[in-house]
């Protein structure tokens, strides 16, 4: 019978704890292994009048459920991507469907996304679309930018649009992919059309993506897509959104910053707290437009939450609340 000896039988159980060889047979322990087999994909030269696709398949050659933790596209804005599964078993494979938006991108674009794994060799594992983008429109500019300040404002903005061959009718017809946007389509003397962008109120704060597509009563003539990016912005927004503090705690501060976003400035002329737990110094910045508010919160034993009132001369947003919190 073979003996092993002591400082053997130690080195051994020592590789047992760490994992690397398995306990009964010695063999490394099971893994996956991802493999990807064209993770670049070229896509050539190409117009931008309609979306690419592209499956990927994704193979588990290990011995060990693979999993995707997380795909994180370089290009939020112009990529999607969907994933028959997240856990592939032993042997099994699975497709990942992406789709590059091609509007708004021209000349050569390289587009990542980047796999996240249990693979031990391949954590991160990249995937690549590359090729040439050709528009078939001109547009100027080629995302239209309107800001508003008010969500019942009638915004409104041009793009000139110049085709890039000839069209056998001209353009006529302007369709929208959202409610609060539409345009009027108009052409011009040097064969150009003008593109008139309008917003429908009552418009959501923030940030709005949109696009208009343009077309001819020709089915065979290409469509312009026009990208259109609103911002609308209250007479005032308050940051952080949300104040929040500890409760338990005594002389804490926080600086609430007030941002305008005004046609003509309005001020603040006071701060309410109805429940009493703060106080309120306001500071206008030195352009006048924007304030700093200290905000100072006494001791609270409990937990609980309430709202700040900040009121201005704006009769569009007489009073700004922004709700505070006592966390544990």
């Amino acid at each position: 019978m073979l003996r092993l000896s002591r400082w053997t039988r130690g080195a051994l159980a020592s590789l047992l704890v760490l994992g690397l060889i398995g306990p009964a047979t010695g063999r490394a322990l099971a893994a996956p292994q991802l493999v990807v087999r064209d993770p670049v994909f070229d896509f050539g030269a190409v117009f931008d009048d309609a979306p690419l696709t592209r499956t990927f398949l994704l193979e588990n050659a290990g011995d060990a459920p693979l999993t995707i933790t997380n795909i994180r596209p370089g290009c939020p804005e112009c990529t999607r991507f969907t994933l028959e599964r997240d856990v592939i078993p032993a042997g099994e494979s699975a497709t990942l469907v992406v789709t590059l938006e091609t509007v708004g991108l021209e000349d050569d674009v390289t587009k990542e996304l980047t796999l996240e794994t249990n693979d031990p060799k391949a954590l991160r594992a990249t995937l690549t679309l590359r090729g040439h983008i050709m528009p078939r429109f001109e547009c100027h500019p080629k995302t239209a930018i309107m800001e508003l300040a008010s969500t019942n404002a009638f915004g409104s903005t041009q793009v000139t649009i110049n085709p890039r061959r000839a069209m056998n009718m001209p353009l006529t017809e302007v369709t929208s992919d959202s409610p609060l946007l539409y345009g009027v389509v108009a052409p011009d003397a040097d064969g150009a059309f003008t593109l008139q962008i309008y917003t429908r109120p009552p418009l959501p704060t923030g940030i709005l993506h949109g696009h208009l597509r343009v077309a001819s009563a020709d089915t065979n003539d290409p469509v312009c897509t026009v990208k259109v990016d609103l911002g609308v912005w209250p007479g005032f927004l308050a940051v952080p959104d949300v104040l929040r503090f500890e409760e338990g705690v005594a002389g804490q501060m926080r600086i609430l910053f007030v941002r305008q976003f005004p046609d003509t400035p309005h001020s603040i002329q006071s701060v309410e707290d109805a429940s009493g737990n703060l106080a309120c110094e306001i500071y206008p910045e030195p352009a006048g437009l924007n304030y700093r508010i200290y905000v100072y919160a006494r001791e609270v034993a409990a937990a609980g939450a309430g709202t700040l009132l900040i009121h201005t001369d704006d009769p569009e947003q007489p009073t700004l609340s922004v709700p505070y919190a006592f966390e544990h």
